[in-house]
């Protein structure tokens, strides 16, 4: 199992992607998408912050987007592939 460190020392256990059909997956990875976002608002001090994650939108979130919720939640501007691919 995977774990995360964020930005205040919370330990995280990432979303698991199924692979097991293209819709499973799609439905997995938009699932890891709202957990990221909803993780990030949780480290969010700052009312900049608060704000910019309060516009994205969770079931249609660019890599841009993603990318400032991961440096949001862990402070690392490096976004490494955390969500393990199961079958």
């Amino acid at each position: 199992m995977i774990t995360l460190k964020t930005i205040s020392g919370r330990v995280i256990y990432p979303p698991k992607i199924r692979v097991t059909s293209n819709i499973v997956a799609k439905r997995d990875s938009i699932r890891a998408d709202e957990w990221l976002l909803s993780e990030a608002k949780k480290e969010a001090k700052i009312d900049f912050h608060k704000t910019l994650l309060d516009s994205i939108k969770p079931k249609k979130m660019s890599q841009a987007d993603k990318d400032t919720a991961w440096i949001i939640l862990t402070g690392n501007c490096d976004n490494p592939a955390v969500f393990e691919l199961v079958q």
